[in-house]
């Protein structure tokens, strides 16, 4: 059974969560989704969802304080600009309408507890998307291509409510 997607939540490393709701996200796609079992803790062995890659586009009214998680609203930085500078996504929240979630692991490479090395951003100045891609095989670019630049946008008829 299908069931809509109302919001995704972005975490970032720090907990910071960034909320897109669906009417502000464009092209999107969570893929090579699989539970794992590991043990997370000393004490713990339990089970997780991972995704091999996640990429997203986010259209420019989603550049506000509101869907900054309240708890880091002070610091008064855009998310576009968070997630531009810092590149550490760790989480996909997925939030349907029925109030259910799956909360999904993103790919993370690299030896920095702070920086996903698996994770490109581009933010055009000339559409004002954010284009997000987490994937060890893929950029930004290669998702994207020419639509990083594409003046006219006018696919977001299409999926603004």
């Amino acid at each position: 059974m299908s069931k809509e997607i109302k919001q995704i939540d972005i975490v970032l490393e720090n907990c910071e969560v960034i909320v897109i709701p669906r009417n502000e996200i464009g092209e999107f796609s969570l893929s090579g989704v699989e539970k794992v079992y590991s043990r997370i803790a000393s004490n713990s062995i339990s089970d997780y969802l991972f995704a091999k890659s996640f990429y997203i586009e986010i259209h420019k009214d989603a550049n506000t304080l509101d869907n900054v998680d309240e708890n880091f609203r002070e610091f008064g930085e855009l998310p576009f600009d968070r997630l531009t500078k810092h590149h550490d996504i760790t989480h996909v929240d997925l939030i349907f309408e029925d109030g259910s979630n799956e909360y999904i692991c993103v790919d993370w490479s690299g030896e920095s507890e702070y920086i996903n090395d698996s994770q490109t951003t581009y933010h055009s100045a000339e559409n004002g998307s954010l284009f997000i891609v987490v994937d060890r095989d893929k950029t930004v670019d290669d998702v994207f291509g020419s639509s990083l630049n594409d003046e006219e946008a006018y696919h977001w008829n299409f999926y603004r409510d």
